[in-house]
């Protein structure tokens, strides 16, 4: 991926939506996102990390249930009362983020992978103004990357069916629409922090 910028071409305009409404609940329920972590020589909230590197964005979106002010120095927050009430899930917030997005495609990340490479998402959005397809998601060579995709706003209407239904899962909602895979040669930067562990392998 070094140096891809100058093969790619114009690239369409994206907002970003970083989600950041889970419970956190292997870490002490603390604000998972906002926690500092070191990449790269740098020491910063995984947040922070996240938006570096997705340059770009006409607009950041920030799913969250708690901790508002902190992220509304950050982006427009969005919350989602599905999520509030505990029956929710990532699903809910890319749903709501899609509600209010100001451009044609919404760029999702969860918000605990701090480890992506400066302008990972060229390739999505490469794909995206060659083919014209509606849901793109990252692949490592091992597995799909649900939560690292982008999304087309006419995808809502199906989003919010599938949801409706009672379903939760990204994997069944990105079968359910056709998702097209976009290979990534490297399976480390989606690294993500779930617990105590991962915690520390960044510190």
């Amino acid at each position: 991926m070094q140096q891809e910028k100058e093969l790619l071409g114009d690239l369409p305009d994206f907002s970003l939506l970083v989600l950041c409404g889970g419970k956190a609940e292997r870490l002490s329920r603390r604000n998972k996102p906002l926690l500092p972590v070191r990449v790269n020589s740098h020491n910063r909230p995984i947040i922070d990390h996240i938006i570096n590197a997705c340059e770009g964005a006409i607009d950041i979106i920030i799913s969250a249930n708690s901790a508002t002010e902190a992220y509304k120095s950050r982006g427009r927050v969005v919350s989602d009362p599905l999520s509030v009430s505990g029956t929710g899930g990532p699903l809910v917030g890319i749903l709501e983020g899609l509600k209010i997005c100001a451009t044609h495609h919404l760029l999702v990340v969860p918000g605990d992978t701090p480890c992506l490479e400066k302008n990972w998402h060229h390739r999505l959005l490469k794909k995206a103004a060659e083919d014209g397809e509606r849901v793109l998601v990252a692949h490592d060579n091992h597995r799909r990357q649900n939560l690292h995709c982008l999304l087309n706003l006419d995808v809502a209407p199906s989003l919010e069916a599938f949801i409706l239904k009672g379903n939760r899962s990204a994997r069944h909602w990105l079968e359910t629409v056709g998702a097209i895979d976009v290979l990534y040669p490297q399976t480390d930067m989606f690294f993500n922090i779930n617990d105590e562990a991962d915690l520390k392998q960044l510190l």
